[in-house]
């Protein structure tokens, strides 16, 4: 009996290691006075020296918005032609990929 238990422990374990659970969530953005403007929010800080990326999302229209924070060593930023940002998770792995327009990442800039 204990040798069936870990047999079927060692076969839900390889079940979910290869398990991919990939959410959608939209990318939004909190207004201020200041002359920035955009259509999504994509922060970063640091928190006991391990840096993070911060956004606020949210899943679908019915589902208020929420901060979340994702350490940026599990972060990815793609550039694309989509016009609508949005964030992809697949948190068993811990993979965070922000699809973000074309033009959104710069370089260089200026502070007034």
């Amino acid at each position: 009996m204990r040798k069936l238990l870990r047999w079927l422990a060692l076969v839900m374990l390889i079940a979910l290691m290869g398990c991919e659970d990939w959410h959608r969530y939209e990318l939004g953005s909190l207004f201020n006075d200041s002359e920035s403007k955009g259509s999504f929010f994509l922060g970063c800080g640091t928190i006991k020296d391990t840096e993070y990326l911060f956004a606020w999302v949210r899943e679908n229209e019915h589902v208020g918005w929420f901060r979340i924070q994702a350490p940026a060593t599990w972060c990815r930023i793609i550039m694309d032609e989509d016009e609508q940002p949005y964030l992809m998770t697949e948190t068993w792995k811990g993979k965070y990929i922000f699809h973000v327009p074309e033009g959104t990442i710069i370089r260089k800039y200026e502070l007034r």
